[in-house]
């Protein structure tokens, strides 16, 4: 084969795997310091979000000591404005092949508060290492965390909470559906009241859920 003929032969192949896959893998990216990403203005993280509410990337590492990814809302439980506003949306999806978070203080690998919502697309891999909560849904209105990946292996291990809906939260709600799901707390409670000790799964907010499947 020419070398011509290679070259069309190679770009072909690349055309036909974005059109398989429906998807674009941007270049890998690693985070790092006190904070990841956070759809707000605010500072102290990696990646503050001013105008746009998606992501995509091919491999996605965060190894910081506060929280891997922050979604604020606009909204308190009783309406009022928040007091960390956000940049403008509520709402972060993010698109990934694979993803590694690595919290190594007593923090959050996904939080989101108020009524911020999150939604993770995960093609092969979600790794949480914490320190802290590994998900903490801690929003104080109708917060959710959504982690989509019907071919990846999600694994979640903390030293407290592992996949949590507490706090002031009201209808919390978070979703992990995937190939393979393992949940690990270090230090478990004594009593479902225990929250500090911590739990694998703790749901106590009011109105709260958690719901996880596995094939």
């Amino acid at each position: 084969m020419s070398k011509k003929m290679l070259k069309r032969s190679l770009a072909l192949g690349a055309l036909m795997a974005f059109v398989i896959t429906g998807q674009a893998w941007a270049e890998e990216k690693y985070m790092n310091g006190t904070g990841g990403i956070l759809n707000s203005k605010a500072s102290g993280y990696f990646l503050q979000l001013e105008d746009t509410n998606k992501l995509t990337y091919d491999v996605l590492k965060i190894d910081v000591t506060d929280a891997g990814i922050r979604v604020q809302g606009d909204e308190d439980v009783d309406g009022t404005p928040s007091t960390q506003p956000t940049n403008g949306s509520d709402t972060l999806t993010i698109d990934a092949n694979k993803i590694d978070i690595k919290i190594s203080g007593y923090g959050n690998g996904l939080l989101t508060e108020y009524d911020g919502k999150l939604y993770l697309n995960v093609a092969k891999e979600l790794k949480i290492v914490s320190g802290g909560h590994g998900i903490n849904g801690g929003g104080q209105k109708g917060t959710v965390i959504s982690i989509l990946g019907k071919e990846a292996d999600v694994s979640i291990t903390s030293d407290s909470n592992a996949v949590y809906a507490y706090k002031t939260g009201q209808n919390s709600e978070i979703k992990i559906d995937a190939n393979n799901v393992t949940i690990e707390s270090k230090s478990v409670g004594e009593s479902t009241t225990d929250v500090l000790k911590g739990h694998a799964i703790y749901a106590g907010g009011t109105g709260s859920s958690i719901e996880v499947t596995a094939a």
